[in-house]
Order: structure tokens, then C-alpha cells, then sequence
């Protein structure tokens, strides 16, 4: 099963949204820009996940935590 996040990273919080392979909106969660926090997010989730990130002053942050999920 393939799932595809987005994440829009703020300094205070991030926006992620997980959707299915078959275009279908699994959870939306808005949580604190801490990477431990989107871990517990991330894990738990089943199947291979590909990531969507903006394009904004916290992108390296967020490249660099993706990055080290694999």
C-alpha cells in the first residue's frame, strides 16, 4: 500500500495530511514543528510513504527529517 504525506511546516506547527493510493484523505493533524512529533505521526502509518514538501524557509528542516526516516 503506497500513502502520500504533505506537510507544510510553520515554525510553531506543521499541517499533515496522509492520503491513500486510492485518493482518499486518511488523517489530517496539525501538530507541534518538533521532530519526535512527527515521527510519532509518521510511524505508525502502514505501507510505503512518500513525502510532498512546500517550498518555504523550513524546507531544509523538513528535507532533513524526511530524509533521515529512511
Amino acid at each position: 500500500m503506497e500513502r502520500y504525506l504533505g506537510v507544510d511546516v510553520d515554525r510553531e506547527s506543521c499541517t499533515l495530511i496522509v492520503v491513500s493510493e486510492a485518493g482518499k484523505e486518511v488523517p489530517r493533524q496539525v501538530v507541534e514543528t518538533n521532530g519526535r512529533t512527527l515521527v510519532s505521526f509518521v510511524r505508525p502509518l502502514a505501507g510505503r510513504m512518500h513525502e510532498c514538501l512546500e517550498e518555504g524557509e523550513w524546507r531544509s528542516w523538513a528535507w532533513v527529517w524526511t530524509a533521515s526516516r529512511s
